[in-house]
């Protein structure tokens, strides 16, 4: 664990620019002593505390690129003071994460923000941080912006829980046709697809069998690669009311049989 010394912490939150007073800059710097308790901080209910946190982990830089996630979470924390600071800290743990973001947060230029986007997607796995970011863009996105946003968190967001969630009810309810396949072609890369799963096998209770369907399909691009999605499948061809339901689910399981 990293320590610093009150007299290192304070010059260099100066350096920071950090004045101990003013809006979107007050912050306990000496109540965090390494980097576990940054992180504890950054979960804590006060907002000095997160604050107190961000600090650390901007004096720490790479050595806290650990926790970039969670500090470009909190990019969009309710308190001003710890917006700055989280601000502060990306580019000093992550800098090559930091421009993309900040410019899909920032900017309200789609243009810019879709370039920020694509950005992120190249980076592939590295990018894993910025989900955050992504998933509060993909919830006020539109048109180009929004499928790109969908696409992005398939292929950065494979080992994030909080995607595969996210990813099933794009699958199933997106307006945006091409939205849906780009998240259902992403569900069998997730590392851990439990979310999605439940929320398939939450859809298969629905009374529309159009519902229904849409969510076989989705099971079916990821029963190649998972035997829950295929176990839900059998269940679905075996008892489902709608013939056309249980068509789809035994087309399904043989198509993944073929390959």
């Amino acid at each position: 664990m990293r320590q610093l010394p009150i007299a290192l912490l304070l010059n260099s939150l100066l350096l920071l620019g950090w004045t101990g007073s003013g809006k979107g800059q007050s912050v306990k710097s000496i109540d965090v002593k390494d980097l576990n308790g940054a992180a504890a901080a950054l979960k804590s209910t006060n907002s000095a505390d997160r604050a107190a946190g961000l600090s650390f982990i901007a004096l720490l830089g790479p050595e806290a690129k650990g926790q970039t996630r969670e500090v470009v979470g909190s990019l969009f924390d309710p308190s001003a003071d710890v917006r700055s600071w989280a601000q502060k800290a990306l580019p000093k743990v992550d800098p090559n994460l930091a421009g993309p973001v900040m410019s899909l947060v920032q900017n309200q230029d789609p243009a810019a923000q879709l370039k920020a986007v694509q950005q992120i997607a190249q980076m592939g796995q590295n990018a894993a941080p910025a989900v955050p970011a992504l998933l509060v863009f993909l919830e006020k996105s539109k048109g180009a912006e929004h499928l790109a946003a969908a696409t992005a968190l398939g292929q950065i967001g494979a080992k994030d829980p909080a995607v595969a969630p996210v990813l099933a009810n794009i699958a199933m309810k997106d307006p945006d046709p091409k939205a849906r396949q780009a998240a259902i072609a992403a569900l069998p890369k997730l590392e851990n697809p439990q979310g999605a799963i439940d929320a398939f096998a939450a859809m298969l209770k629905d009374t529309n069998p159009e519902n229904r369907s849409t969510a076989v399909n989705a099971l079916g691009a990821m029963a190649g690669t998972n035997k829950q999605a295929m176990s839900v499948l059998q269940k679905v061809a075996q008892s489902d009311p709608s013939p056309t339901v249980r068509a789809g689910a035994t087309q399904a399981i043989d198509k993944t049989k073929k390959k």
